[in-house]
């Protein structure tokens, strides 16, 4: 859901509102036909100056960086989440800049209007000068698990600090900064290298105006595979994963206190602690997503129309694991293609260049 925040100058745009509604219409919905301001042009320059600083630019959130690099004059400025994901350090930027360049903004996300003369409403003046003394740099703040981060870099450096720390059964993760969208930014990843498999885990945080865990993933590229079959990763939700019916993760997606913080790191270990083992071998790994009965991957992956992606990994695994249940697991994946979405589907399995099946035949050959 998009909440902007909007920059004007009041002095050359509708005058200086007397309440919040007078100031969202001043923000949205009134006519924009003055010239645009100097103040505005030079806060924009102000901006891009304190983000893009060699002081600041290592804590500031891509998006951030990203949205301060686009930063161009309008008669009303329309900010897209910098305000929310930026960090309380940023957000303190904003307010005492625009105060400082005479300025006027129109928080939507907060439902808050700032100038330099007066807030909306009357109390977020007194707010923000309690709030703002408190907040430093981010360099000089205490960054460890118990206290709460106060941005996204933040965030994301504990957590990972953390998880590279941790002697999982399977081996330490590590740091890699890998090509994003083959683009030339690259992004880090936890990463960790074993005989047959290269396994991620996969950790997507946030701030907007909180700790926020959007995804917590994990993905296993079995080796063996990556040039025989293009289902060659299994990609797992632990949040998906039950171990005797029971869930393996459970925890806040919205971190408010720092137990609950504690929660999430300790679900992340106990989902390792669990599927580690499983990764020793293909044969173990085989084991457990084809025939463990103590887990339910193998419920709903052979349902064509509920996991349409997963069977024909599983069967991978199980034809280069040598199972000597393979052909059981291929009728019982032929037959719910059959009944899903009919005889036509499945045979173009067969027929087509790039057909499931016609990969499978390759793995007779390793």
């Amino acid at each position: 859901m998009s909440a902007p925040f909007y920059v004007w100058d009041a002095r050359t745009h509708e005058g200086f509102p007397a309440n919040i509604e007078q100031a969202e219409y001043a923000a949205i919905h009134a006519q924009r036909e003055s010239d645009i301001s100097p103040a505005l042009e030079a806060w924009i320059q102000c901006v891009k100056a304190f983000v893009l600083s060699d002081e600041n630019k290592p804590y500031m959130a891509d998006y951030v960086i990203e949205g301060a690099e686009e930063l161009s004059a309008r008669t009303v400025l329309e900010i897209e989440q910098m305000h929310i994901v930026g960090g309380d350090y940023f957000y303190k930027f904003l307010i005492e800049s625009l105060r400082e360049h005479q300025l006027a903004a129109y928080d939507s996300y907060r439902g808050i209007f700032i100038c330099h003369e007066y807030c909306l409403p009357d109390y977020i003046a007194q707010q923000f000068s309690q709030e703002f003394a408190r907040i430093i740099h981010p360099k000089d703040e205490v960054l460890d698990l118990e206290h709460l981060p106060r941005s996204e870099k933040q965030f994301e450096k504990l957590v990972n600090d953390w998880v590279c720390q941790q002697n999982f059964i399977g081996g330490k993760f590590e740091v890699k900064h890998v090509p994003f969208d083959q683009g030339p930014r690259v992004w880090p990843q936890l990463i960790r290298e074993h005989e047959h498999f290269s396994d991620i885990c996969g950790l997507s945080l946030s701030y907007r105006g909180g700790l926020q865990v959007n995804d917590f993933y994990h993905e296993i590229k079995i080796h063996a595979l990556e040039h025989v079959t293009k289902h060659h990763t299994l990609s797992v939700s632990p949040e998906m994963v039950q171990f005797k019916q029971h869930n393996v993760c459970e925890f806040k997606h919205y971190i408010k206190r720092v137990d609950q913080l504690h929660l999430f790191l300790s679900q992340v270990k106990a989902y390792f602690d669990l599927i580690d083992p499983y990764l020793k071998s293909l044969s173990t790994l085989n084991h457990c997503v084809n025939h463990d009965d103590h887990f339910n991957f193998k419920d709903d992956y052979f349902s064509y129309k509920k996991a349409r992606g997963y069977a024909p990994l599983f069967l991978a695994l199980a034809k280069l694991s040598n199972d000597p249940c393979y052909e059981q697991l291929f009728e019982q994946w032929k037959n719910n293609v059959i009944l899903d979405k009919g005889e036509d589907v499945f045979q173009d399995y067969i027929t087509q260049e790039d057909g499931f099946l016609l990969q499978l035949n390759a793995i007779e050959n390793i």
